[in-house]
């Protein structure tokens, strides 16, 4: 459980000679740091004289982003654990025709269920760049660049993961899961490129710059 253990642990064992973990993680963890500063621009907001009006919807949006960050932490971890059901369905032997088939549905489910975890980190990068407009509009001014960098880090989230749901489809012989899968991909990416440009806009109001 890599929640627990130091990040230095993390990141020698993702630049280590390792099967996992990988760059699914690494989605999970941008998502992750994404939620932990739009917390943290809602937690310099609530209790601020200077933003009261913005109090009672702040604090609910601050629910939101910690739900979601917790959501992004699990997918952490199930990533590392999809890619070993992966590997262990590959392994599996294949001489005889009824090992085959076996192995075969074995490593369909196994990537069936490793395309999920990616999914659900694309799911919720979609949900919580969906917070940021009004955080660009109504939250601390004095943290308008710690709102910007959470659209980056939640694009990142969400094309990043996006790479491993795709690539996982190519070895599920299914069709409708893989239809339905492609059709669910392709709406949060329009979510995401929408919110991305609201947002940028109304960080433009206050920085004076564009995106």
């Amino acid at each position: 459980m890599y929640i627990s253990e130091p990040i230095e642990k993390y990141l020698d064992d993702l630049a280590a000679r390792l099967p996992a973990p990988g760059g699914g993680s690494s989605a999970a963890m941008s998502g992750a740091m994404a939620t932990a500063l739009i917390s943290m621009v809602l937690n310099f907001t609530v209790g601020n004289e200077r933003y009261k009006a913005f109090e009672e919807t702040a604090g609910e949006l601050l629910a939101r982003s910690e739900a979601l960050r917790k959501n992004f932490m699990k997918f952490f971890e199930e990533d590392v654990h999809g890619y070993d059901l992966v590997s262990k369905a590959y392994k599996l032997p294949k001489v005889t025709d009824a090992e085959i088939i076996k192995r075969k549905q074995a490593v369909k489910e196994a990537l069936k269920q490793a395309t999920l975890t990616p999914l659900h980190v694309c799911q919720n990068s979609a949900e919580a760049i969906r917070l940021l407009p009004e955080l660009a509009r109504s939250a601390n001014r004095n943290l308008i660049c710690d709102v910007e960098v959470s659209v980056r880090l939640l694009e990142a989230a969400f094309y990043s993961a996006r790479i491993n749901v795709l690539m996982n489809l190519k070895g599920i012989d299914h069709e409708e899961f893989n239809a339905d899968i492609t059709k669910q991909m392709a709406a949060l990416e329009k979510e995401i490129l929408k919110y991305r440009d609201v947002t940028e806009k109304e960080i433009s109001k206050v920085t004076g710059r564009g995106g």
